[in-house]
């Protein structure tokens, strides 16, 4: 309809050409004339306006060369003498007789436009009807073609020898481009590249749709291949028995497997018997559009498992969770399984491209929940994981949780956090005994998601332990009274404090061996009922972090286990290469030069990579953003707040030690619901914030909870005379050489530590004598319940 608006509009300018140039020509002329006469004092309209020569003699020469136009010449050299007039009326209103007119300006204005149409008059041609007419008939020809797209994939459909007669069909689509292409050039047109381009591309996207229907049939046939061998078909052993035969033998299931492979021969004998194809100015090979097109249905089925199964609830179980860890397992296994078997009948590499485009799925949904943590997005359709001729598709997310990677993550969260979990024995365990997540989890986990997976979502933890980290210092900033507090207020506080209390290698309040006064019991008092505020947010944050980076433990382990069991060699290398490029780092002799020289920047980057997917971190020893010592940003007395935080009774008499698990638990009493507590994540997350700092803050918090532990220890010591009151700052009393309740459980707290930071950390050894640690290790079997009164 479009098309015969255009072309009957066409035919009537065409058709009016010549008496629509004669009227406004005319029209221009007598304006001309009549300017001549105003500025001769002449005219009517100019009575009172002083004669002015010079215009009158200008504006009939204007009316001359408007008089001598002819639009039978070359319309271009017309055209350009119109544009000279129109210069030249626009540059004689500069004029002072002509500016302080504004009816002589509307009048120029008038005739200006009059002249612009005889330049669009003077470029309506006859021949652009011809040109339209080619232009028509092609458009009339795509809305043609595009009515049989269904018709030959139904063909192909039912019947896949007629794939052999889609070289004709190539062959029948170029032809539709030879007429009106021809035309084009006839006429000379500049545009004949850009216009043969443009529908040459259209035609190959025709064809590429129309093609489609041979992979969407593949898939649909090896689903059934799939489903046969995984669910009727027994796995053979390598060593078979001779009684065993007819059992293994399954003929009729066999049968169907070879009908199926047959038939999928079949889609792909025309596709392997055609020859390269121009369409158009582009090249068409019929086997990159079918690789292509294949690789468009393995990205489909991929995202359709992937966003199928993992969805979870917002408090899923365990066993909810690893069985769908399973299933995506099995159904993954099943569909390489049978792409890898028919991967001879299509000729292409069907285990290279599966994992290929299983990687940059990952990589792509990675990079959508990363924009969760980043301030500039990176949209779906601009990311470098896309591919136009293969896009990856967003999948459902009408649930919570993003991408599958996200919702796998939130749902391993859910399952490990302390409020529900108990972190013990190298696992998470509810208050029953049963594990929630362990080694088998992450085992699953990677079998499902695959190495790419695994390392996904231990990247999307980390940037949720940045997030939480910020969180920490950005609250204790905020309680200090903001960054580079001056010495009032709390910095103040804080500072008379550590002077009542130091120096840290001795008891607080004296310096021999002597008993320490109650008035440091009232300071301490004083400063955790200060940070009391504050205590229960860092503790939850604290754990949280924890609970993140065993998370991510967990995970690196996990790859590090694959990469020695699967890929022994490549471990060993990337082991060797990683240790030498750390020694080379130290190494003063080297020129620091070469080391940031593009090659070796290039060598750092890619065996970070492979280092990264094969678990080579220890998350605990990660610095993920700087605390910087003496600097214009500087957060005041963050170790100190730490230790408070820790003391204080909020965070002490919500522990106890637990013979069945072998470490802190929290108390699970009415009163401690509010707020969960667990040893072994707060324990990380407090060498994950110290991980952050300076050594010398890191340091400086060591010694005051030793310290303090010692102290702990020494008020709580049963005294000869009767009348000598104990430090009611430091707990209750021991039995039999037992620790004290709240010594007991910064023992047990100072042991995690000690044990997650590695053997090489020694920042309590100065501090916290050896033969308390080794006492405690000794006796960790045992209750440290509050001994009877």
């Amino acid at each position: 309809l479009r098309r015969v608006r255009l072309k009957t509009l066409l035919q009537k300018l065409v058709a009016e050409r010549e008496t629509q140039w004669q009227e406004d020509q005319q029209m221009a002329s007598d304006s001309m004339q009549d300017l001549s006469l105003y500025f001769s004092g002449r005219h009517e309209l100019g009575r009172g306006q002083k004669s002015d020569e010079q215009l009158e003699q200008y504006f009939a020469k204007m009316k001359t060369r408007v008089d001598d136009l002819d639009f039978t010449k070359d319309p271009t050299l017309v055209g350009r003498k119109i544009q000279g007039l129109i210069q030249a009326l626009q540059e004689v209103e500069a004029y002072h007789q002509v500016a302080s007119s504004k009816k002589m300006c509307y009048f120029l204005d008038d005739v200006r436009t009059t002249l612009r149409n005889m330049i669009r008059t003077v470029n309506v041609r006859a021949d652009s009807l011809d040109t339209l007419s080619a232009v028509g008939e092609l458009s009339y020809a795509w809305q043609l073609i595009d009515q049989y797209r269904g018709l030959m994939q139904a063909h192909i459909q039912n019947n896949p020898r007629r794939v052999l007669r889609l070289r004709s069909l190539f062959l029948t689509l170029v032809s539709v481009l030879e007429i009106p292409l021809s035309r084009i050039y006839q006429a000379q047109s500049p545009d004949l590249e850009s216009v043969s381009q443009y529908y040459s591309d259209k035609l190959v996207t025709f064809v590429r749709s129309v093609l489609q229907v041979i992979p969407i049939n593949i898939f649909q046939k090896l689903s059934n291949i799939a489903k046969i061998q995984t669910e009727e078909l027994p796995s053979i052993p390598n060593k078979v028995a001779r009684k065993s035969l007819q059992e293994l033998e399954c003929g009729a299931e066999r049968m169907k497997v070879a009908k199926l492979s047959h038939q999928i021969s079949l889609f792909m004998k025309g596709i392997l018997e055609m020859d390269t194809t121009y369409m158009g100015v582009s090249l068409v090979d019929p086997q990159d559009v079918l690789k292509d097109g294949i690789r468009k249905e393995v990205v489909n089925k991929i995202v359709n498992i992937l966003y199928g199964v993992l969805v979870f609830n917002s408090n899923p179980s365990h066993v909810e969770f690893e069985l769908a860890l399973t299933r995506v397992h099995n159904e993954m296994r099943g569909f390489r399984l049978s792409f890898e078997y028919i991967q001879d009948y299509i000729d292409i590499p069907a285990l290279q491209m599966f994992y290929s485009e299983f990687d940059r799925i990952v990589a792509f949904n990675l990079e959508q929940d990363e924009n969760l943590y980043l301030t500039k997005k990176i949209l779906s359709q601009e990311s470098k994981h896309q591919d136009p001729l293969c896009p990856i598709p967003l999948g459902n997310q009408k649930y919570s949780g993003g991408t599958f990677l996200g919702r796998s993550v939130r749902a391993l969260r859910e399952l490990s956090h302390p409020r529900s979990a108990i972190f013990a024995l190298g696992g998470w365990w509810d208050a029953s005994g049963n594990e929630l997540v362990g080694v088998s989890t992450f085992s699953k986990l990677r079998g499902a998601l695959g190495v790419a997976g695994l390392a996904g979502c231990c990247a999307l933890l980390g940037f949720e332990v940045v997030k939480k980290l910020q969180s920490v210092f950005t609250l204790i900033s905020d309680f200090m009274g903001g960054v580079n507090a001056g010495n009032d207020g709390m910095v103040g506080f804080f500072n008379r404090v550590l002077e009542q209390i130091a120096p840290s290698f001795s008891l607080p309040g004296q310096q021999g061996g002597g008993r320490g006064d109650s008035a440091v019991g009232k300071v301490l008092q004083a400063a955790i009922q200060r940070v009391e505020p504050i205590t229960g947010r860092i503790l939850e944050l604290l754990c949280e972090i924890g609970q993140l980076q065993l998370l991510r433990q967990h995970m690196a382990g996990e790859l590090t286990f694959a990469a020695k069991l699967e890929s022994a060699r490549l471990f060993d290398h990337l082991s060797t290469l990683d240790m030498a490029l750390a020694n080379t780092s130290k190494d003063d002799t080297i020129d620091p030069e070469m080391m940031h020289s593009q090659p070796a920047k290039k060598l750092l980057k890619d065996t970070s990579r492979f280092l990264h997917g094969m678990g080579f971190e220890n998350p605990l020893a990660r610095v993920y953003l700087t605390l910087p010592l003496n600097s214009s940003h500087t957060i005041n007395h963050v170790e100190t707040v730490l230790l408070f935080a820790v003391i204080s009774p909020m965070c002490l008499e919500r522990l106890s030690y637990s013979d069945e698990f072998q470490t802190l638990v929290q108390k699970r009493g009415k009163k401690e619901r509010d707020m969960t507590l667990d040893g072994g994540p707060l324990a990380a997350g407090l060498v994950t914030v110290l991980q952050q700092m300076h050594h010398s803050r890191t340091h400086a918090f060591c010694a005051l909870l030793g310290q303090h532990l010692r102290a702990s220890i020494h008020g709580s010591v049963v005294l000869p005379s009767p009348d000598q009151a104990v430090n009611s700052a430091y707990g209750c009393m021991t039995v039999d050489g037992v620790f004290p309740q709240n010594a007991a459980i910064l023992l047990a707290l100072v042991d995690q530590i000690s044990r997650l930071r590695g053997a090489n950390f020694d920042a309590f050894a100065a501090v916290v004598p050896r033969y308390l640690l080794d006492t405690y290790r000794a006796v960790a079997g045992k209750s440290f319940a509050a001994p009877k009164s």
